[in-house]
Formats: C-alpha cells, structure tokens, sequence
C-alpha cells in the first residue's frame, strides 16, 4: 500500500562514528522514514534517546528537530580532529539561521566535555533568517540558568547580529567553575547572576568589539581561592584574579595581613556596562570579615585587558587607617 510505500526502516549496529568532529563508538541505531517524518533511535555509552525531523511547514518554515535523551555527553574533539583556524572561519561564514531547524529538545543527563549541566532543554523557532531562542534551560545542583534571545542573519539592510538574556541561579560558584576548567577561584558562593548583552556575528562568532548591554553579579558565602593565570578566562574578564591578586597582598604597616588566600567572603556585588566590548564598573563591592573591597575601572574584553582601582577598607583594626588603595594597570 501507499504507506508501505513510503516508508524505510534501518536498524545498524556502528563500532565507531565520526559525527560533529567528534569520536562515538558502539553505537546501535534504528532508523524509521515515513511521509515526511525520519525518526531515530539511538543506544551507545555516550548517548541514549530518540529524535524526530519533521520536514518543513508554515510554522517551522525550516523544519523541526525533536527529541528526548535519557544522555548525551559530548566528548572533546580529537587533536587529529582539530581543523586550521582558516577553516573553522569558512564553516562559521557558510552557518546561518536559516541552517538550522527550529528546535525541542529535552536530555535529563547532559554533559559537554567535563561539564556536566544535568538536566538540559532547547525550544527555538528557526524561520526567515532568524532564529528566536524562546529557552535554553539548565539544571543541576550547582545552580539554575535559562537563556532566551535571538540571532538575525545578515541582510542587504543589516549585519548579522545576536542578542541574548542570561539569568542564572546560583547553588554552588566553585562547582560551577569547575565544570569549565581545573582551576577554581571561588568556592562555594551562592547567588544570582544575570546579563542582556548583543553583538555583531552569530552566537557562534561573536565580535567582541561589538558587544554592549549590562551584567550583574551576586554572591554570598564562599571563599577565595588562588588562581592560575592560564585558566578561566571568563573570571579574568570580571578581574576575581584581580581582585584577589590586590586583596591578599600582605600591607605594610599596622592595617596587616587583610586577606590570605582561602579568605571567606560575606558577599561580592557588582555590575557592568558594555559598550564596544569595553566593560566599565562603577560599582563592584566585596564584603571580608576583615575588610571592605571596592572596585572600579573598565575591562576591555577583545583585548582581555584592564585598567582598575581597587580600594581596601579594614575593619580589623579601627586606629589603623582608614583605607589603602591600588591601581591596576592594563595586564
């Protein structure tokens, strides 16, 4: 009959698979097309779950991928796998919106390299060069984020340009820092974090010397930690490395040794104005049991660069003075 016809089921069982610049080994698929529906099932170490693509219609002008994953944990590329910049660059220039299907994806246990996000889910709608982010969700004990937002393609009347929400719920700092590299400069830190920054490029390559918006950061109750210049460069950017660079110096005099590497903080607040991808803070404040650390100055992001004032309040002796400050030159 037609629907026999049209239909084609594959079952394979894969020892090894290339996919996304990426290894994935023993892997068993099932594959099921029927009208306009692929359907896949797929079991491996790695990855567990089944997706469905259905082609495109009025409201998904470029089709939609669905999904459910109990897994899927992304492995690091292989150095073999590594393309030349050049070529990563001609890749990036040939992706645009209309390149990707809208999205409504759900994994329960997710992890992209050493992170691992637990809980993740994606809902986009991808039409007329544009994609609309309606969520991007995380969960895990470490903390709560979701991300909203969209990327326009380029067109005769605009450059290509992304602009995303950021709200995140903070558990656990350390943790979450961990996820991303070896080197922590916080542990512990409970609190909220949140952005709305845009750019010039896609969410993919961004131009830093286009982006602009705002960022704030709240934590309380944690603890500073020494960090390695080579790592995190994230918190180079929000100068935590600065920071605890300028607070643990050992001062002359009698104001001491106002802070030592494993010092607990009350809290740290801060915010940010973006504009040209020079980030300037009027406001960021870190709470000791032994001082009170102010903060401002810019942070040029392109060059990862900046150019700050720290004053330092003691509060462990009252006769001692009332502050020492320091300047912190563009590193």
């Amino acid at each position: 009959d037609d629907s026999s016809a049209n239909s084609l089921q594959i079952t394979a069982q894969v020892k090894k698979l290339t996919l996304i610049d990426r290894i994935w080994e023993d892997l068993n698929i099932s594959v099921k097309q029927q009208s306009s529906a692929l359907q896949m099932r797929i079991n491996a170490p790695k990855i567990n779950g089944q997706i469905q693509y259905q082609g495109a219609n009025q409201a998904n002008p470029n089709g939609i991928l669905t999904g459910i994953f109990s897994r899927l944990r992304v492995p690091d590329v292989p150095t073999e796998l590594i393309k030349p910049s050049a070529s990563n660059t001609s890749n990036q220039k040939m992706r645009g919106p209309d390149s990707i299907p809208s999205l409504d994806l759900s994994i329960e246990d997710f992890s992209w390299f050493k992170a691992k996000l637990g809980q993740f889910k994606i809902k986009t709608i991808s039409g007329n060069n544009a994609l609309k982010i309606d969520s991007i969700q995380t969960i895990n004990p470490e903390g709560e984020s979701k991300i909203t937002g969209q990327w326009n393609g380029a067109s005769q009347n605009q450059s290509e340009h992304t602009q995303l929400n950021f709200d995140m719920d903070v558990k656990n700092a350390g943790q979450l820092i961990s996820h991303w590299t070896d080197k922590k400069s916080v542990d512990g830190g409970q609190g909220k974090v949140n952005a709305v920054v845009e750019w010039d490029g896609s969410p993919f390559d961004p131009q830093y010397d286009s982006l602009k918006g705002k960022a704030n950061l709240n934590l309380i109750k944690g603890r500073l930690l020494e960090v390695d210049t080579g790592g995190a460069q994230l918190l180079d950017i929000l100068s935590l490395q600065s920071l605890l660079k300028f607070a643990t110096l050992d001062l002359q005099g009698s104001v001491g040794n106002i802070a030592t590497k494993g010092t607990s903080f009350n809290s740290i607040n801060g915010s940010f104005d973006i504009n040209q991808g020079i980030a300037q803070t009027k406001r960021f404040k870190m709470e000791l049991d032994q001082a009170r650390v102010a903060m401002n100055g810019h942070i040029n992001i392109p060059k990862q660069t900046q150019d700050l004032r720290i004053t330092i309040f003691p509060t462990i002796d009252a006769t001692a003075g009332s502050l020492a400050a320091f300047a912190i030159n563009p590193i």
